[in-house]
């Protein structure tokens, strides 16, 4: 069976609830999701690096010995998505994310206002590495907040 976005590739930099939901969707229509997220700031749905036993986020509510793949609240958000871990500001880091935008369709983020800007990718930017780009921007308290 063919699904709607099944030749859709999104470079998915979203954390917290609207815009892993967001992309979880997309991904179940067929769109190629790839989760981006830095060693030093991992998903929060990974939940605790040490989290406690018993949370009920973890199979048999045991976090085991990899609890950032075992969350509960993590995997059924992720699900169906590649992900890795990449550092936006470093130039090797910057280069592997030109790269991927440029065979990309969608960039989803919801960092605080001007983040990415600061990172060198406004888009402006984003446009010239790949003209068609459709970038969904949604901070948490809007372009005016926080």
């Amino acid at each position: 069976m063919t699904l709607a976005l099944e030749d859709i590739r999104v470079v998915d930099l979203s954390r917290i609830w609207a815009g892993p939901y967001g992309t979880k969707l997309l991904a179940d229509m067929g769109a190629e999701i790839v989760k981006i997220e830095a060693l030093d700031r991992l998903d929060p749905h990974r939940g605790a690096v040490r989290p406690q036993a018993g949370t009920g986020n973890y199979p048999d509510g045991e976090p085991g010995d990899d609890p950032w793949n075992r969350n509960g609240w993590f995997n059924s958000l992720h699900q169906n998505k590649y992900g890795i871990t990449l550092d936006l500001s470093h130039p090797q880091g910057k280069d592997v994310f030109r790269e991927l935008i440029a065979m990309s369709d969608v960039v989803i983020e919801n960092f605080r206002r001007g983040v990415l800007d600061k990172l060198g990718f406004t888009y402006e930017e984003l446009k010239k590495i790949r003209p068609d780009i459709v970038v969904v921007s949604m901070p948490a308290f809007g372009n005016t907040g926080v």
